[in-house]
């Protein structure tokens, strides 16, 4: 008696442009593999959007499991300062954008230890100095 291969992948796998990742089903040298994509390895890697599925198989006794992978655009980063002058409060104008429909966002790291997640938050410094926001 064979024991039933198991295999499980995630629902939905998103990643950004340009991004990929390794699909991986359990490693078993007794097992075969097929993923939808014609590839007979335990993984594999992807970077294009779509579904995608595997057999696991131990001869007579197999599973199978799928998983959409989505690509989302990559935002086009882009903000401006309305003033830059010590003990005053900074309003960071917010012009980010992204193609298609898909909602953005924010994780403001002012660099001094300080987060907003705000689209356009307002800031102050307690120092004078250069910081990477």
């Amino acid at each position: 008696v064979r024991q039933t291969p198991e295999v499980t992948l995630p629902p939905t796998i998103n990643l950004c442009e340009g991004q990929s990742t390794l699909l991986e089903a359990p490693v078993n040298q007794d097992y075969t593999y097929q993923w939808s994509t014609g590839e007979t390895s335990a993984g594999i890697q992807v970077s294009t959007s779509g579904l995608l599925s595997v057999i696991v198989s131990n001869g007579n006794c197999f599973a199978e499991d799928e998983t959409l992978i989505v690509i989302n655009p990559v935002p086009q980063v882009e903000f401006s300062v309305s003033n830059s002058c010590e003990e005053v409060s900074l309003t960071f104008q917010n012009s980010t954008t992204v193609a298609g429909s898909a909602a953005l966002t924010y994780q403001w790291n002012f660099g001094d230890g300080t987060l907003s997640s705000q689209s356009n938050p307002i800031k102050s410094y307690q120092n004078p100095g250069t910081y990477a926001v």
